[in-house]
């Protein structure tokens, strides 16, 4: 009897060997067979201590939705740019955004930063936009990441849709002191960025988990609009960033507002809007408080609505808040065609 158990156990522990190793196997055919057949967006991201995170460097993918596809090089320093070099051979600009100017949805020799540099070549560009930042982690990164490159101005584009928002993982404020917060390691994160980064199936599993169709959702900064206390918290902390900003920097300073695509088109705005009680000329609060908060500062802005970037249905992708190729080369030609900007 005894022996007979041991028989049935042994033959067991071979049989789940085998579904093991077999599994093993057909998980790695099916990444390879996905990959070569339909590869995934693979995570390029890293977690950081001041940031929360910032691109990894040297990554490399390709990135889609229903309505773009294209290539994502990150470069030495995890930023979409070419490398970076300490050395200043021309003039030295510095951008920072969040996806905008990172150039979601666009091939990087058609981003903005890009174009500009091909325009006036007598200016170094460098691209420190990055997805998900907003005002508060676009000033963490000048500091981290930044100043090293001693930069002669500093261009900071304000997208109205939600870096507002946005300033709640970065900062907070105690008596008017303005605290920056440190990012620890998130294991579970960390888990997710891995498993993005090397695995079809997860990420396949992901992408119908959230749904594989595209929602025309309201800009972050429409509830806001709904609540005057959120609303008066938000820019509080957004102008004390903005004072950090002129406080701690030395260099010019200039401040891009980019509008949401609602703001500059009545198409996008009756179709993200519809059935709600929200009026489009509301949706011109945000910039203009942070116009006046630039002018109490004395910062010289541009706002991109008044400068040309309005009425014009090819500048944003329909069911996506990013910019196409056309929106891109909108505001390359704006910003070099006022010449207080770069200049």
């Amino acid at each position: 009897m005894e022996i007979w158990r041991k028989n049935i156990q042994r033959e067991m522990k071979k049989e789940i060997i085998v579904f093991i190793i077999t599994g093993i196997f057909c998980i790695i055919l099916a990444e390879i067979i996905l990959e070569v057949t339909y590869p995934q967006n693979k995570s390029f991201i890293e977690q950081n201590q001041a940031t929360k995170y910032k691109g990894r460097p040297h990554m490399e993918t390709t990135a889609s939705s229903e309505e773009y596809t294209y290539n994502i090089k990150l470069n030495n320093g995890g930023w979409r740019d070419n490398d970076f070099i300490l050395k200043k051979e021309k003039k030295r600009v510095l951008m920072l955004g969040d996806s905008m100017t990172f150039g979601q949805g666009v091939n990087q020799d058609k981003i903005f930063p890009s174009l500009i540099e091909n325009t006036l070549p007598e200016y170094e560009i460098m691209n420190l936009g990055f997805p998900g930042y907003g005002l508060g982690m676009e000033v963490r990164a000048l500091e981290e990441f930044g100043k090293r490159y001693n930069p002669d101005k500093i261009i900071i584009v304000f997208y109205t849709g939600n870096d507002i928002e946005e300033n709640d993982d970065a900062v907070e404020i105690i008596n008017n002191q303005l605290l920056w917060k440190n990012f620890t390691k998130n294991w579970k994160l960390e888990t997710k960025i891995i498993l993005s980064r090397y695995s079809n199936i997860y990420n396949m599993i992901a992408k119908v988990y959230r749904g594989t169709t595209t929602t025309i959702t309201q800009p972050a900064y429409t509830k806001l609009l709904k609540d005057k206390e959120v609303m008066d918290k938000a820019l509080k902390r957004t102008e004390r960033i903005i004072q950090y900003l002129k406080e701690t920097n030395k260099e010019d300073i200039i401040v891009i507002i980019m509008p949401t695509k609602e703001e500059i088109s009545t198409k996008a705005f009756e179709q993200t809007f519809k059935e709600t009680d929200v009026r489009k000329e509301e949706l011109d609060t945000i910039s203009g408080v942070i116009e006046r908060i630039l002018k109490k500062e004395n910062i010289p802005y541009i706002n991109l609505k008044k400068k040309g970037m309005n009425n014009n249905e090819e500048l944003y992708f329909n069911n996506d808040i990013h910019l196409t190729e056309e929106g891109h080369k909108k505001i390359a030609e704006i910003i070099t065609n006022n010449k207080e900007i770069i200049r």
